[in-house]
Formats: C-alpha cells, structure tokens, sequence
C-alpha cells in the first residue's frame, strides 16, 4: 500500500513549531533596578540582578524588617529561591507576600503564577483576574492572562483580548504582540496575526522568537516564500533554534523548494539529534522525496528516541512494504504500529500492505475486512479488499467493497478504476 497519509501528516509535527510556545520566553520586562540604589530593597535587586544572592537575601530580609507591609522584600526572597530551585521555599515566600498584602498587584500576580506553576489552573485565573482588576494599567496581569488562556484554557478569544489590552498598556513590549499574534492564529486570522508579529519584530528584531511567529504568521496566510524567510532570520539570530528549523523545511516543502526543506531538516537534526520529532520529520521529507535510505533513517532515529513512536514504525513499515523489500523487518514494524495503536486503521491497512508484499493475502483480507468492519473505513482499504475479492472469484462482495469506497470518497485515487471494475463485472453477472 502507497503512505497516502504522506502530504497530511506533515501537518502533525505543529507541536515543533506549535501556538504554544510559551509567551514568557519573550518577556522583556526589565528586573527592578534603581539608576542609584539607595535603600536596602534597591540593592537587594541589584544583587539579585548580579547573581549575588548571599547578599541579595540579606538585603530583602533587611528591607523585610524595615517594611512588614511590602510584598516586595518577600517576593525577592522568592525569586532567589526559585533561582536556586528550592520550589517549596519559593512557594512559602509567595504565600507570606500574599498574607502580607493580598491586594497588590505583585503579590497577586506572584500567586497567579504559583498557581501555574503547580498547574492549579482554575486558581491561576483567579488570581491573575484579581490582579488585572487591582492593577488595571499594569501589563503583567494581562500577559499572564494571555498566556494562560492560550495555552491552557486554550480560549483564543480571551487571550487575544488579554494581549490586546497589554499591547495597549505597554506599546512598547514585543512579549504583547507576539502573545497577541499567536492568539489570533489560534482564532485562524492570519492576516491580523501577521500584523501583530510585524510589530513585534519591529520592537525586538534581535529576538528570534520575533521571527519565528512572523513566519508562523506567514505560513498561515499561505505565503510561505515569506515564512521561509522568516524563519531563517530566526535561525540566523539563534542556530540552535531547531523548532524555527522545521518549521522552515515545512515552508520550503510546501513553496515547492524540496532540497532546501532537506537540507534544513537534515541541520535540525544535526542540532537535536535526540528528537524524535525531529527525526520523524526528516525521515517524512527524504520519504517524500524518494530517498528510502534517508527516510529509514530519519524513522529509525525517530524509534530509537521513542520507542512507542507508532507513526514511526508505521510509515517505516509502509516504505518497506512499498519498495517490497526488508519485508521481515516491515512486519515487525506494522506490527508494534498496531500493537502501540489496535484501532488505527491507518496501521491496519499498511499491515495489511505489508502482508500483500509478503504474498499473504488471506492475513491481508482479515485485516482490511476489519477496517471494512470498523465505523470510518477508508476509502483505499475498501478498493484494495475488493481487489482481493475479486481475484478470490467473490465478484459479488468485491462490488460491494467497490461501491462502500466510493461512497466514502467517489475521487480517490483508485475510484476510475472501481468504477470500470463494478461495470464490469455487474456485466458478468
């Protein structure tokens, strides 16, 4: 059986290049620093901002005693806790700033962002709307909402809303339109989405990340000369960038440019060798391209970095099954395919393409009568188990099977052919 699901699952790999990317890797709030710090909460940030956490911890304790009633001093103590991954010491040093002065935007946004650490998502929002409300020209809240709400609650209008407002706040911060561009590609409008990432790579054009959603952006519009071009500029700011890497090989398939979709893939895996995104990847691009050894060993890679990657074994199967040769090693890969996923008849039916390439038709029929049996079969699996029909003498069943696959699909790709076999055969009849 040919991999038909070749040109569709390319599109499965967004988590590499997805909505997702998490809006405080962009921030560009700058750390509390005075031009000259004169009181002990001032120096406290200065040393905290220098790495000196001995005495940036002094310092906040100090400014602590002096001011029982500022957050600020606990949160700094916080934020050294969390520098030095003592968790549960961070965490009890945002509660005490909370008990101190639970109507400040600090503290409420420093519980707001507890609470998503930890994954206490209803209290997340809790927090972070009490502190939008308690602080409404303050930005934080806004981009916490934002954040939350997209990759989260996955609610794109809310967190197009929440970034929309922190762009109006702060005009200036990149974080806030690209958070805002994102969203709007969640809500499937790319055209504004590109506007919004255009600005933030006007305010940080040193900033891949700036880039990489242009290119998301551009992608979505269909321009995909333009995502490329994009996504290199991401890449030249940061070579290790590998999701901007793939996601540039997607823009340079999809504009038709198939060697330099290769080549970038083949540079992402050079980078993240380990991933079996990655990989999976470059063994889909080289499989396109009829490469069957770069395509083995793109999917090989891809199992040895996650040995229950099903799609994997499945399309490693099908190249095998396809080309018929390394057959025992396709059985054994269609097989753990199903074994991983018993219900995908994607799998069922290259192991099924499998056991034909072995000259196992009757495995082959019981496995395409179960898809047939099953409550989506294929159009394809239903042609190729009247094809076996037929050549078993059962003409009657095989035009069933014919005429199921053209109900499902009256254009795939072996539907002329049916069609000429269902004539001919209610001829005989």
């Amino acid at each position: 059986m040919k991999l038909r699901h070749l040109a569709v699952l390319l599109a499965t790999l967004t988590p590499l290049a997805s909505l997702a990317t998490p809006i405080h890797n962009f921030l560009d709030i700058q750390p509390r620093s005075a031009a000259k710090a004169t009181t002990p909460l001032d120096k406290g940030y200065d040393a905290l901002n220098e790495g000196k956490y001995d005495q940036a911890r002094q310092l906040f304790s100090e400014a602590a005693k002096a001011e029982p009633a500022n957050p600020l001093p606990l949160l700094g103590l916080a934020d050294i806790a969390r520098l030095q991954h003592k968790d549960a010491e961070a965490s009890d040093w945002v509660k005490k700033a909370y008990k101190v002065a639970p109507q400040s935007v600090d503290s409420l946004v420093a519980m707001a962002r507890l609470s998503m650490a930890t994954k206490q998502w209803k209290e997340a929002e809790r927090f972070a709307l009490e502190a939008a409300k308690a602080g409404p020209t303050a930005a934080a809240p806004q981009l916490d909402l934002g954040e939350l709400y997209l990759n989260v609650l996955h609610k794109p209008d809310l967190a197009a809303e929440a970034f929309r407002k922190a762009s109006e706040l702060k005009p200036d911060h990149a974080g806030a339109r690209f958070g805002l561009g994102m969203a709007l590609l969640a809500k499937q409008n790319p055209a504004d989405a590109a506007r919004a990432m255009n600005e933030a790579v006007r305010l940080a054009p040193e900033n891949p990340l700036s880039y990489y959603g242009l290119g998301q952006a551009e992608a979505a519009r269909g321009d995909y000369r333009a995502a490329a071009r994009a996504f290199d500029r991401a890449v030249a700011l940061d070579p290790k960038f590998g999701s901007a890497m793939v996601a540039g090989a997607d823009a340079r398939q999809a504009s038709g440019d198939m060697k330099g979709a290769i080549e970038l893939i083949d540079k992402a895996a050079t980078v993240d060798p380990n991933s079996a995104q990655v990989r999976f990847k470059q063994g889909m691009l080289h499989h396109a391209a009829g490469d069957a050894a770069g395509a083995y060993a793109g999917y090989l890679a891809a199992i040895k970095a996650d040995p229950k990657f099903a799609l994997a074994y499945n399309n490693a199967a099908a190249l095998a099954a396809s080309r018929k040769e390394r057959l025992d090693d396709a059985l054994a890969w269609a097989q753990k395919a199903v074994a991983l996923s018993p219900n995908e008849n994607t799998y069922l039916d290259t192991l099924a393409g499998v056991q034909l390439a072995r000259g196992n038709r009757a495995e082959a029929t019981k496995l395409l009568e179960k898809i047939a049996a099953s409550e989506h079969p294929q159009a394809d699996s239903l042609y190729q188990l009247g094809l076996l029909r037929q050549a078993a003498g059962l003409n009657k069943e095989a035009v069933q099977a014919y005429r199921r696959a053209l109900q499902i699909d009256p254009a795939f790709a072996g539907a002329r052919d049916a069609n000429t076999r269902i004539a001919q055969l209610d001829t005989k009849r």
